[in-house]
Formats: C-alpha cells, sequence, structure tokens
C-alpha cells in the first residue's frame, strides 16, 4: 500500500476526530438530505477521487481533489473542503512529495480546527 493510503488513515483516525474514520465515512451524504446539482456534483466527484486513488492515480486525483476543494469553498462546506485537502496530501505523498503532502495535510488540520 503506498505511504499516502496509510497516511491518510492515520490522519483522519488522529487529526479529524476522536474517532477513528475511514474516507467513505466522511463524503458520505445522509440519505435524508435532499441535494441540490451543486451538492451532487460534489458527491460525484468526491466518489470518483476516492476511486483514482484506490487504484493509484495520483495526479488525476490531484486534479479531481483541486474541484471539489473548489466547489466545497462555494457551498461553503467544511467536511468537504477537508477531505478534499486531505487527498490532496495523500495523493501528493504517493507520488514523492512528502512536503507538499504535509502542506495539505496542515491545512487540513487547521480547517477542522477552527
Amino acid at each position: 500500500m503506498p505511504g499516502g493510503k496509510k497516511l491518510l488513515g492515520g490522519l483522519l483516525a488522529v487529526g479529524l476526530g476522536s474517532t477513528a474514520m475511514t474516507v467513505p465515512a466522511i463524503i458520505q451524504p445522509s440519505k435524508a438530505q435532499t441535494q441540490n446539482p451543486y451538492q451532487q456534483k460534489l458527491d460525484k466527484l468526491l466518489e470518483q477521487v476516492e476511486q483514482q486513488t484506490i487504484q493509484g492515480y495520483p495526479q488525476q486525483a490531484i486534479a479531481t481533489s483541486q474541484q471539489i476543494l473548489n466547489l466545497a469553498r462555494q457551498l461553503r462546506d467544511k467536511k468537504a473542503e477537508a477531505t478534499a485537502l486531505i487527498y490532496i496530501g495523500a495523493n501528493y505523498s504517493d507520488t514523492g512529495r512528502p512536503q507538499k503532502a504535509l502542506e495539505f495535510f496542515n491545512a487540513a488540520l487547521q480547517l477542522v480546527n477552527k
């Protein structure tokens, strides 16, 4: 398993709450929510980046994560914003750029600690 995926799980367990979580638990919308088209697009992008990350396509996952980040900020969805930052960090880690990964992990931690 590439280092970023291990780190991703560790960050979710340590940095985003006191209980261990997985990325799908963060990104899955509640079934009770009524979703607007922007939220539906966000959910589709989140599913896409998860698959890109799992399948080992870090450059595509980073690009998709940037789209998620922009949309999440427009929607003021802090959870999706933090998730995008974590995916970007994990995929930078997978490309051998740990310092760049750390920048995005730290941004996610700052966001959730506000």
